[in-house]
């Protein structure tokens, strides 16, 4: 789901960029160019794969039938994997803070209506939800509630000993300040810790609260319908929503759940 304008997909043409739907592009790019945003450009080029791009006014709806549309075009995938950086994803909705969950839970939302038998969802970078009002001690007691109840599956913290760890990070600086969080990841990956700020994303973060640690290069893999189960406010979201209204509908929980606690 990206943040490029749809303006720039359309001009660039059938060079590089394939329009599939109203709402999802094929991306495949052959040469190596410089754009003030369009971060899956750069990733395709790096990779020599083509790179999906659904718009981010479209509706849940519309994410399925994208969905689909690859699924029935490629007619062999057994597997999808959700991969957020941060923790917005899996938190269950009775934490002080949520981060920025709306994209995370259209995607979700989504992906639970493929008929896909094996579904993940990932997590990197977790505690740079902290930025964004996530308590840091109620991250680490949901993943230990999350692998007492062994919806996560695995732990892995990463290094540069694997080969594809540090191709991840050498696209990832490529970006430069365009992922605050996958600039965090790379410098936890290069061995730094505590309110360590790199130097290129100091305009966008002014003082960074933050602190890296192992958490931050810990990647999780979840049983993504175990997972789904758990998030409280889950099935107040509805395929026909797009992101204003499921961001309303996350607000109408927080208030309503506020308004509860306050009775009590």
């Amino acid at each position: 789901m990206s943040f490029t304008k749809k303006s720039l997909l359309d001009t660039l043409g059938e060079e590089n960029i394939k329009k599939l739907t109203s709402s999802m592009y094929e991306i495949m790019a052959t040469n190596e160019k410089e754009f003030d945003y369009f971060p899956e450009y750069l990733l395709s080029f790096e990779l020599k794969k083509k790179i999906y791009v659904i718009l981010k006014d479209c509706s849940i709806e519309e994410i399925i039938n994208n969905y689909n549309y690859l699924i029935n075009m490629y007619k062999n995938i057994y597997y999808i994997y959700l991969i957020d950086g941060g923790c917005d994803a899996f938190l269950s909705g009775k934490e002080t803070g949520l981060g920025s969950p709306v994209e995370d839970m259209m995607h979700m939302k989504a992906v639970s209506y493929l008929d896909i038998q094996n579904k993940y969802l990932c997590a990197v970078g977790m505690n740079v939800d902290v930025g964004h009002g996530v308590i840091e001690t109620e991250l680490i007691e949901r993943l230990d509630e999350l692998e007492k109840n062994n919806i996560l599956l695995e732990k892995k913290v990463w290094s540069f000993d694997e080969k594809y760890i540090k191709n991840y990070y050498d696209i990832s600086k490529k970006l430069g300040n365009k992922s605050i969080v996958h600039t965090l990841v790379c410098a936890s990956l290069e061995g730094n810790c505590g309110n360590f700020l790199p130097l290129c994303i100091k305009k966008r973060v002014k003082k960074s609260i933050v602190e890296l640690s192992i958490l931050t290069k810990t990647f999780c893999t979840f049983n993504f319908e175990e997972l789904i189960k758990s998030i409280i406010y889950f099935n107040y979201i509805q395929i026909n929503m797009n992101r204003l209204t499921v961001e309303k509908a996350i607000n109408d929980y927080l208030i309503l759940t506020s308004n509860k606690t306050n009775r009590h």
